[in-house]
């Protein structure tokens, strides 16, 4: 049986057909995959699909390459050189894999040529041989490894259709996973979806044509939200003489978000997570100028507040999880409707998520509320504490705004992660101090600091056009390694050159770190955040030991009480006027 005969047998039998949805490394495990969980319950109730859906992140198999690779790294880059090891060095192990999986014929010379020129351009820091044929031989195992987790489930479900959910971080081993599939079992029905086309393969681009032309191994490609446009796909009502599918395919229609049902993670080992993972909508109502989302979801969508608390009650009973991870890129539409709805129900659920700093967040009184509600982190995209640099970024705020409501969050107890962007085209040296020093005066009402440098994409970011315009694009590994590397990553010729914006962010964790303001990735480091955070803030939300036992009372965060703030008269919070 080929692909096309799959395709007509599973229409002739009225949609029954087998799939496996999988997301494969590498993505930080914070959350379960929700997009997984959606579209399997969707395709189940709609298509009566048998569907299995797995996030392969979780597998012991799979940590255990993370740990050896990035423990590789840390012995061979200098500390001062990896600040960021575990944000830069997924750089590194992307590429590295990519280059492994796609190594025909090419001499040693060219091969260890690009893994050198990968780390170099990330750490800026020569490795020897030896040291990138021990890093080779976590990769090649790494391999040897998607191929077994591949074939083990391709073997026990029988799949009709293979299906991967893919990030940046993920890409190689999801197209070596295709190619593997397709070698060996050439009847199943392959479909890509996922995050990546939002950014490093946005539709246009070189890295989208080449993955639509050189990929022989994928049958189909869906972008964006894919409830709709799967189902369609696999029943027929598509053409089939086409590769690539958008929402235009299907006149910009939605998925009504108040209609889909519960995210389905049955397949999952939930105690794998910290949380489990649910949203209030799609897409953002803003456009900061190096982001992606609006250009990959459309228009922004939010759902009725009693759909949201009906999910999550259901979430919170099923899997034993006081803490729900909203994975909106914004909270703020619907925070006040879901604190109130919130604080109308007995289950004692508290929610993380991303924030937007704006006028409510200026008053404290709102802030307690959303604590009372359960508002547990936000997740805030400062991006920088100059006010030139928040105008370059179309932030719309200013610094005085961020102040007040960093320390109206902090005082309510809410956990405050301010996130911010080093190195954006036009960045001055004086104006990354003036982030450090914005740091430095909030550091006891900040939870956690985090930074990326800036990273540009071929297209995909609001301000595309308009640094196309200016600046020249430039590949940023030798073009000689274009067959290796697949997936090329581009820079701009403009400064802050990359290894500036580089050397920033490591300065800027070396900051961070003297403040004693943790940016915790282990479990340890988070035990010792929330420590700093709890002697800070008499308020603070329960640690994320308390959560995960899943006993905190309903009267934790009922009884939260407003109170007179420490002074900030020095932090000059005299507001000006909002203009919008």
């Amino acid at each position: 049986m080929n692909t096309i005969e799959t395709l007509k047998d599973i229409r002739e039998n009225g949609g029954q057909g087998r799939m496996l949805l999988l997301l494969l490394p590498f993505w930080d495990p914070l959350v379960p995959p929700l997009g997984l969980a959606s579209l399997k319950s969707y395709l189940q109730r709609h298509g009566n699909y048998a569907v299995s859906a797995y996030d392969a992140n979780i597998e012991g198999d799979f940590t255990d390459i993370y740990d050896r690779y990035f423990g590789a790294l840390a012995d061979f880059v200098p500390e001062k050189k990896r600040k960021l090891l575990f944000n830069m060095g997924h750089e590194v192990l992307k590429n590295h894999t990519m280059a492994f999986i796609n190594r025909t014929t090419e001499p040693d010379e060219v091969y260890f040529g690009l893994i050198s020129e990968i780390v170099y351009k990330t750490f800026y820091t020569q490795l020897s041989q030896e040291q990138l044929q021990h890093m080779e031989e976590i990769i090649k195992l790494f391999i040897g490894r998607i191929e077994r987790y591949v074939m083990n489930y391709v073997e026990e479900l029988k799949p009709h259709v293979f299906g991967l959910s893919v990030y940046s971080g993920s890409l190689p081993a999801s197209l070596y996973a295709f190619r593997f599939v397709k070698q060996h079992y050439p009847h199943i029905f392959t479909v890509m979806g996922g995050a990546v086309f939002s950014n490093e393969l946005k539709p246009g681009s070189p890295n989208y044509h080449r993955v639509l032309n050189e990929t022989p191994y994928i049958d189909k490609i869906v972008e964006g939200e894919g409830e709709i446009l799967l189902l369609q796909l696999l029943n027929g009502e598509l053409p089939d003489d086409r590769k690539f599918y958008t929402k235009k395919d299907i006149k910009n229609v939605s998925v009504d978000l108040n209609a889909v049902p519960v995210p389905d993670f049955s397949d999952i080992n939930m105690d794998a997570y910290l949380t489990v993972s649910s949203s209030t909508g799609r897409s953002c109502p803003f456009e900061c100028s190096f982001c992606s989302e609006t250009i990959f979801w459309g228009r922004y969508t939010k759902r009725a507040p009693a759909t949201i608390i009906g999910e999550i009650q259901r979430l919170h009973r099923q899997y034993n999880k006081q803490l729900i991870f909203m994975c909106d890129s914004i909270l703020n539409p619907v925070m006040d409707p879901l604190t109130d709805a919130l604080l109308e129900i007995d289950d004692p659920i508290y929610f993380d998520g991303y924030f937007r700093i704006d006028k409510k967040s200026q008053d404290l009184k709102n802030t307690i509320k959303w604590r009372r509600g359960g508002y547990y982190r936000a997740r805030m995209g400062v991006e920088s504490g100059s006010e030139a640099m928040l105008k370059m970024m179309h932030k719309d705020i200013t610094v005085k705004q961020i102040k007040q409501a960093v320390i109206n969050l902090a005082t309510a107890g809410i956990k405050t992660t301010t996130m911010f962007v080093v190195g954006h085209p036009g960045e001055t040296e004086e104006q990354f101090q003036e982030t450090l020093k914005l740091i430095e005066e909030l550091q006891d009402f900040i939870y956690e600091a985090d930074c990326n440098p800036f990273q540009f994409y071929y297209s995909g970011q609001v301000d595309s056009a308009a640094w196309e315009a200016q600046f020249k694009k430039e590949s940023l590994y030798n073009e000689k390694y274009d067959d290796l590397i697949f997936s090329k990553t581009w820079t701009l010729d403009v400064y802050p050159v990359r290894e500036i914006a580089y050397e920033r962010a490591n300065r800027f964790v070396e900051f961070v770190e003297k403040l004693g303001i943790y940016n915790p990735y282990k479990l340890e480091d988070i035990r010792k955040a929330d420590e700093r955070w709890a002697a800070l803030h008499k308020n603070a939300v329960p640690s994320m030991l308390e959560i995960q036992h899943g006993k905190i009372p309903l009267s934790e965060k009922r009884s939260i009480a407003e109170y007179k703030m420490a002074d900030t008269s020095d932090l000059n919070l005299n507001l000006d006027e909002w203009n919008f």
